[in-house]
């Protein structure tokens, strides 16, 4: 197995409705916590105007295989990569899923251009700028996520 750390940054469009994206995003951060924690992996997502945007981080195969699975995810479509690569450190090494709504973030409006903007180097800085605004413990609907 190759202990190389790797990075993929992928976008996808959600594919439950308002009503439920709680229980859909719930069930996201409970199960990906869960896998994430087992693999090795670490990460953030961002949710904004119906499209998920994450980083994932680990070694190559256990990344891989999580990416397959969201591939097959019928959560959301338009599963979309934008980076795929060997990186030299973790950004988002205290989460094994954070999470961030930007409509709660102070700088809501700057992250998402960031997330819209269509540069994956650009998307990638908009999630760690979500990471470190929200500190070590992700508020979700009144349930803490932290890895």
């Amino acid at each position: 197995m190759s202990h190389d750390l790797w990075q993929i940054v992928y976008e996808s469009v959600r594919t439950f409705e308002n009503e439920s994206v709680f229980e859909g995003n719930h069930d996201i951060l409970t199960v990906s916590t869960r896998n994430n924690s087992r693999d090795g992996l670490t990460g953030m997502l961002v949710e904004d105007e119906g499209k998920f945007f994450q980083a994932l981080e680990g070694e190559h195969e256990p990344t891989r295989a999580c990416m397959k699975r969201i591939e097959a995810d019928i959560r959301h479509h338009d599963v979309n990569t934008l980076i795929d690569r060997p990186c030299g450190r973790r950004r988002f090494s205290r989460w094994s899923m954070g999470f961030v709504d930007i409509v709660e973030m102070a700088e809501a409006n700057r992250v998402a251009d960031m997330l819209h903007s269509g540069s994956p180097e650009r998307v990638l800085e908009a999630l760690v700028l979500a990471g470190s605004e929200h500190g070590l413990v992700q508020r979700v609907m009144g349930r803490s996520w932290s890895g």
